[in-house]
């Protein structure tokens, strides 16, 4: 019966297939039965297997189905940031907003401290000339 041991754990893609099998090869790889029940065994273990080589080769089997009760949409590279900001909620869209206004205005701060410091004038006006005809 070690050829069960293979083949049973080989009808795993389908679970029906797979549930009827392991019981047969249970019955099977246990002594004491008549032969007449050893025999009903293998012919039912014999038809589940040709019923699933039957199905592999026809391709019937269908693609399990990984569908969650409550669909949840994947982000994935695709989506961007107008995905983001659509979906989610409206705390995290003020967060957003708050934290993009304060980097503007440390942004502006800076570049407005810079502009007053000499040195900075000098070099823009410089790169200016260097780049005007």
């Amino acid at each position: 019966m070690i050829i069960l041991s293979v083949i049973v754990p080989l009808l795993n893609f389908n679970h029906v297939y797979y549930s009827n099998a392991v019981p047969i090869a249970d019955v099977l790889g246990r002594p004491g039965f008549s032969s007449s029940f050893y025999d009903q065994a293998h012919a039912q273990i014999d038809s589940i297997i040709t019923q699933a080589i039957n199905e592999l080769e026809r391709g019937l089997t269908p693609a399990p189905a990984d569908t969650p009760l409550v669909p949840t949409a994947k982000l994935t590279d695709e989506h961007g940031f107008l995905w983001f900001w659509h979906h989610c909620s409206w705390r995290v869209r003020w967060w957003l907003v708050a934290k993009i206004t304060l980097a503007a205005a440390v942004i502006f701060g800076v570049g407005f401290c810079l502009g007053r410091v000499n040195f900075f004038v000098q070099l823009w006006q410089l790169w200016h000339r260097a780049m005007t005809p």
